[in-house]
């Protein structure tokens, strides 16, 4: 007997605004399934707050039994688990796009836009009713272009009374004490474009502070592509 399946809820996509110009090509693909948060998250500065290697290991005997399930749903639908990862609550699928649309019963096709064509759906995602509750996003499936730009030249006269980052950060206060952050890491999510090196130096040396080392990492095809202006 086939298993009852429901919407996985805050799945459903509205139709692209973009021209429909075919079916998805039946190729290799992936998904990422992000479970749900296990329990109630603790209240920032509480005594609840815990290490990394702890989050870790608490998250994965939590998310244990959801994990399993999803892999033994994706067998039955001849995909293939790639990654598991409780820390940050994600089972990677891989498989043919057809095997892929009909396990989260959907079917893709692929639009045409001004920014490119892309592949998308419409309509919700579902999954057996044991397991749609624990699924908190399932990405991969649908690539309609979401980021836009949102940095706005400014004219020359008004670019001209504006501040240097550290000029604000003085004003508020911050960092504080002087040097706090020296020798952290940090990652900034870049959704087109990229990141110049010269601009970079310009940048710093315009507000006296030596230039950090900055490193591209290329996720899902992407790639660090600076624009001209």
């Amino acid at each position: 007997m086939a298993q009852d399946r429901i919407e996985i809820p805050g799945s459903r996509r509205s139709a692209p605004d973009a021209r429909r110009i075919g079916a998805a090509p039946d190729e290799e693909a992936s998904v990422s399934v992000y479970l749900k948060r296990p329990g109630a998250s603790p209240e920032p500065g509480s005594a609840a707050v815990v290490g990394r290697e702890r989050l870790r290991s608490d998250r994965a005997a939590a998310l244990t039994a959801g994990m399993e399930s999803i892999a033994a749903f994706a067998k039955q639908h001849g995909l293939a688990v790639v990654e598991k990862d409780p820390a940050r609550r994600l089972v990677k699928l891989s498989g043919r796009l057809s095997d892929l649309s009909q396990a989260f019963g959907t079917e893709l096709a692929l639009y045409e836009h001004p920014s490119g064509a892309f592949r998308g759906r419409t309509g919700a995602l579902t999954a057996p009713a044991d397991m749609a509750g624990q699924i908190e996003a399932v990405l991969g499936l649908d690539q309609r272009p979401i980021a836009t730009p949102k940095s706005i030249r400014l004219p020359a006269a008004k670019a001209a009374q504006a501040h240097l980052p550290n000029a604000v950060a003085a004003l508020y206060g911050f960092p504080e004490p002087a040097g706090a952050g020296k020798g952290e890491c940090i990652a900034l999510i870049e959704l087109g474009g990229g990141v110049s090196s010269t601009d970079t130096a310009a940048a710093f040396k315009a507000m006296g502070l030596a230039a950090p080392k900055v490193v591209a990492v290329a996720v899902s095809g992407g790639a660090n592509q600076p624009g001209k202006d």
